[in-house]
């Protein structure tokens, strides 16, 4: 049975009785291929390891990229989607203050108001305007009316309102019959209240 001991000796006796006698070439080649070895190693882990690190890096800084890249990209097509949506509204509100009367054209429009009652022969019981009330971007002016007429008199008369390209809106309406009071029976005459709202911009 061979022993440690026993080896090296075996190696020893080897190398001095000359069956085994190492070039000097031979060694050379050896070292070589030693340092060869070492040299690729430490390229792996000074350059080559170094280079796969910044390859990984790099990667997951483009992915970064790439992400923000898409982020803009969708912030800048939801943009010119709200600047056509803003010109549009613009568009819309600049039509709208055309349909507001101006501060000249109200008393215009009052007239006209009172005019058309009069034309469907119609007779107003009250007409009082009401303090201007301002909302956001308009004043709101409030006119109590009182007005008797008959039926087809009446809706005639709040055709033509709706027909009108000034903006008139109409609030608590009510529609009542006229009593005779001597022989108690409803009369064809009804009496219209409203509260009839002109706007005008601030």
């Amino acid at each position: 049975m061979f022993t440690l001991p026993k080896i090296n000796k075996l190696i020893v006796n080897n190398f001095t009785t000359g069956r085994i006698k190492p070039s000097i070439g031979e060694v050379n080649r050896w070292w070589i291929m030693v340092l060869a070895v070492l040299l690729i190693i430490f390229d792996y882990v000074f350059f080559i390891n170094q280079g796969f690190q910044q390859y990984s890096q790099q990667r997951s800084q483009e992915v970064s990229l790439k992400r923000e890249f898409e982020r803009r990209q969708h912030k800048a097509a939801i943009l010119q989607v709200r600047r056509k949506n803003l010109k549009e509204l613009n568009k819309r509100y600049k039509g709208l203050l055309t349909q507001f009367s101006t501060s000249k054209g109200l008393s215009i429009l009052l007239e006209e108001l009172s005019r058309a009652a009069s034309a469907n022969g119609l007779v107003f019981d009250l007409f009082a305007p009401l303090p201007e009330v301002a909302i956001n971007f308009y004043i709101e002016l409030p006119i109590k009316m009182t007005i008797r007429g008959r039926y087809e008199q009446l809706t005639f008369f709040l055709k033509q309102l709706a027909q009108w390209d000034k903006i008139v809106t109409i609030d608590k309406f009510e529609l009542l019959p006229v009593f005779d009071a001597k022989q108690k029976v409803k009369r064809e005459i009804l009496v219209m209240k409203l509260i009839a709202k002109i706007y005008r911009p601030l």
